[in-house]
This record gives C-alpha cells, structure tokens and sequence, in this order.
C-alpha cells in the first residue's frame, strides 16, 4: 500500500535566561506554526545558532508544536520545547 515517506522529526529545547527575550522568540515561533511556514533549520554545532561553519546540519519541513515555557529544574532558565516534522532527508 502506498504511503507518505515519513523523515521523522526534529525536536530542541531553548533555554533562555531573559524572559522578554523566550516570549518574543515564542510568539516568532507560534505565528511561523499558525501559518504552517515551510522552514529550514540550521543546526551549527558545537553550540553556535548561525548559518555559517563547517558542521551544519541542515532539516526542511514545518513546526509540529511549541511546548508552553517551563522554569528549569535549576530555578533560573526558562525552557519549552519546539518540535519540527522533516519534509525531507537531512540535507548535510
């Protein structure tokens, strides 16, 4: 029987120290979920979130959930978690 290739799922947890700073990111995040936005995530290891650098990682496909902001178990980080389904292989 045929059926839609499934690639799985991507999920990241943010943590965030300024509260101002996760609000705005969340919304950013939810208004791109609401609208079903076709993203690509670029994942730059170790620890850097921009587009440039030799150990990209790079997902196409949507978010498939924004988790509500948590205080992490050390009291003062703020953390939730967004998860995206893969439209695709990953591409590097």
């Amino acid at each position: 029987m045929p059926a839609k290739k499934d690639f799985g799922t991507v999920q990241l947890t943010f943590n965030l120290l300024d509260d101002t700073s996760a609000s705005n990111e969340k919304v950013a995040l939810e208004a791109s979920w609401a609208a079903g936005d076709y993203i690509q995530i670029v994942i730059n290891l170790p620890g850097t979130f921009d587009d440039t650098g030799d150990n990209q990682t790079k997902y196409n496909g949507f978010i498939s959930s924004v988790g509500s902001p948590e205080v992490a178990v050390s009291d003062d980080v703020l953390t939730y978690t967004v998860e995206f389904t893969l439209t695709e292989p990953r591409l590097s």
